[in-house]
């Protein structure tokens, strides 16, 4: 189990000033900390309200099983507006859920499944899309042979 915050910070959308508030990943984890789906700081984060991603994970393994349930609750650290309006800086929740299988010594069969329940401000910062309830299915084999081994 485990609990963990992330906080970076973001300009209020009215904001008119050219001073950079919001942080700028430079070099991306993007789903270390902020889901699978990559919602957030993969191309539309210059700039943009910031992140407070607030995730919990609870975690199982037995033999060669493994699984993950990650929820994570997205709030925007800025204030949003649309159409002069200003909206909820609840973004929405991601729940991300990954199973596993060991296969052989060096081998490992993972799947998982997202599922993002967006709302109508993640709409916003999303050009207008009002289809922010999307899920994601993967999955991945991964081997990991030893090449070379010394004493």
């Amino acid at each position: 189990m485990g609990l963990g915050a992330e906080y970076l910070s973001g300009k209020d959308m009215d904001d008119t000033s050219a001073k950079v508030k919001s942080f700028n990943p430079v070099f991306g984890t993007n789903h270390k900390f902020n889901g699978y789906m990559d919602y957030f700081y993969v191309g539309n984060h210059v700039n943009s309200v910031g992140l407070l991603d607030i995730n919990a994970t609870l975690g199982y393994s037995k033999d060669k099983f493994s699984t993950k349930v990650v929820p994570h609750f997205f709030s925007s650290t800025a204030d949003i507006y649309n159409k002069g309006s200003k909206l909820s800086k609840n973004l929405g929740t991601e729940i991300d859920v990954v199973l596993g299988y060991k296969i052989a010594e060096n081998v490992m069969l993972n799947g998982g499944f997202s599922k993002m329940l967006g709302t109508e401000s993640l709409g916003v910062l999303k050009n207008g899309d009002n289809d922010v309830n999307n899920s994601w299915t993967w999955l991945m084999i991964t081997f990991k042979p030893t090449l070379f081994t010394t004493k």
